[in-house]
């Protein structure tokens, strides 16, 4: 008898999408100068800004929402009521 064993391996890949951006000289070399000191391309020192600034836009939405939900807690006594009764929720390890 003879056993075959099939293995399937899933990737998930997550594809960039381009973004085509127009700037003007002084700031093209602004950001080129300053690529090239860290010794990398200029298309790899814009993309890291724009990632670093969109999550701190992230973080900053977050924070918003918090304190709109803390600005309701303080509007709405019945509500902060039912949060003081069912706890902080904590992360529990798996």
């Amino acid at each position: 008898m003879k056993t075959v064993a099939y293995y399937v391996v899933v990737y998930t890949v997550h594809v960039a999408e381009t973004l085509t951006i127009r700037l003007d000289e002084d700031a093209r070399a602004i950001l080129e100068a300053t690529a090239r000191q860290r010794g990398q391309g200029l298309s790899t020192f814009v993309r890291e800004l724009a990632e670093s600034e969109a999550r701190r836009l992230r973080r900053e939405a977050i924070r918003a929402e918090g304190e709109q939900v803390l600005a309701y807690l303080a509007q709405h006594p019945e509500a902060q009521a039912e949060l003081e009764e069912i706890g902080t929720p904590i992360n529990e390890p798996e």
